[in-house]
């Protein structure tokens, strides 16, 4: 009996050696992931945190630009009042009048024309850019009388200046056309009628 008892306290230590291995083993082996985890938490986090730096910069580079926009738009508004001229009744009869003589399409077609001007500047626009604007599924070549014509009584009406630069025809937008082009462009108050109860 006393034999079989440390028979057993032998085998019973040996289990325990094992077992102490085994656990040792197992406590380095999660020791190394740990660290190695750790590891590459501190890589991702030093990636996030230049990318997160990287993105601030952009950041501040974009409300750069849009307070300098936003100063350009305040400037460009300011020097817009500044240089308005108020129109004489006279004036402003005559411009009431060119309006009303001009058809739908010639209001769009010299509309084009000072939207291309404001665009690229104070240069004459060709025929064939406002042609691609107005008519841009047809040749230029099936439509040119016809910007022709609507630019001819443009003309005419002191509305536009016209230019030949050798086979090309340009047109700008005049000093009347400007203040013609005002009068198209704003919208028309509507009449409030007197709601009667």
């Amino acid at each position: 009996m006393v034999f079989g008892f440390f028979r057993r306290r032998g085998e019973f230590e040996k289990s325990i050696k094992h077992l102490r291995k085994s656990l040792i083993v197992s406590f380095n082996n999660i020791k190394k992931d740990i660290s190695h985890i750790h590891g590459r938490i501190s890589d991702v986090h030093s990636t996030h945190h230049s990318k997160i730096l990287e993105h601030e910069s952009r950041i501040i580079s974009v409300e750069q630009k849009l307070d300098m926009l936003i100063n350009l738009l305040n400037t460009k508004e300011q020097i817009q009042t500044q240089t308005e001229v108020k129109l004489t009744s006279d004036e402003l009869e005559r411009i009431e009048e060119i309006v009303d003589t001009l058809t739908d399409t010639q209001k769009k077609s010299f509309i084009v024309l000072s939207q291309l001007q404001n665009q690229i500047g104070k240069g004459g626009i060709s025929f064939k850019s406002i042609a691609r604007l107005l008519y841009p599924e047809k040749k230029y070549s099936s439509v040119r009388s016809t910007i022709s014509e609507y630019f001819t009584v443009l003309h005419e009406l002191g509305l536009i200046n016209k230019r030949r630069r050798g086979k090309e025809s340009t047109v700008s937008v005049s000093e009347l056309g400007q203040k013609v082009i005002k009068k198209i462009a704003r919208p028309k108050k509507l009449k409030k009628k007197n709601a009667r109860s």
